[in-house]
């Protein structure tokens, strides 16, 4: 009688521990399955962090060739600028000169 109450004990507490064993072991599997799913996640946005960090550095230096191509435009503009300016400074010098040897009336 005292077997059969032990065994009956011991196959409930099996029962018990079982239940509770597999239901651990499936709370393991969602986990597991949803680590899965964010570690996907995690390296999608990473490769696409990644992209978009190599079009901002493309971006960049595109902005920097521009920039010095328009600084070499700039200059030589600048430069054609002041060799007009010089130009017509000098003719007016020149006409300046000829208006004081000419003869007053």
């Amino acid at each position: 009688m005292v077997k059969e109450i032990v065994i009956h004990v011991r196959e409930d507490m099996v029962k018990i521990f079982k239940a509770k064993f597999d239901k651990l072991e499936s709370r393991i599997f969602d986990v597991e399955k949803k680590n899965d799913t964010l570690k996907k996640e995690i390296e999608k946005v990473r490769k696409e962090s990644e992209l978009r960090e190599d079009v901002l550095r493309q971006a960049v230096t595109d902005q920097d060739e521009t920039i010095s191509q328009q600084g070499g435009w700039i200059n030589g503009l600048d430069q054609y600028s002041r060799r007009k300016t010089l130009l017509y400074l000098a003719s007016r010098k020149t006409k300046l000169k000829h208006q004081y040897k000419q003869p007053r009336k």
